[in-house]
C-alpha cells in the first residue's frame, strides 16, 4: 500500500467553477510555479491510497474498524478488557 499526495490542477472557467484538470506536481512550490496569468487558477491538495491488491484492500478497512471502536471504548473499559 502506497499514500500519495499530489496537488491537483484546477482551472477557473470564468464563473463560478473550477475545473480539475490531469496536471499535478508532488510539491505545492512547483504546483504554484506553474501558475500563470489567471489569478483565479489554484492548484487542490489531494491523498489517495493506492492498494497492491483488493485483499489489502480489505484488510486495511478491517484496521480501521478496529481503531474506531477501540476508541469509543471508555478507560475504564480498556482496562477490564486487558487492553492496558
Amino acid at each position: 500500500m502506497k499514500k500519495i499526495t499530489l496537488y491537483q490542477f484546477h482551472e477557473w472557467d470564468g464563473g463560478e467553477r473550477h475545473i480539475p484538470k490531469d496536471i499535478c506536481f508532488e510539491s505545492i512550490e512547483e504546483a504554484n510555479l506553474f501558475l500563470g496569468k489567471n489569478k483565479f487558477d489554484v492548484f487542490q491538495k489531494r491523498k489517495f491510497t493506492v492498494f497492491d491488491s483488493f485483499e489489502e484492500y480489505q484488510q486495511s478497512k478491517s484496521e480501521e474498524l478496529k481503531k474506531s471502536a477501540l476508541a469509543k471504548l471508555t478507560d475504564l473499559e480498556k482496562k477490564a478488557l486487558g487492553l492496558f
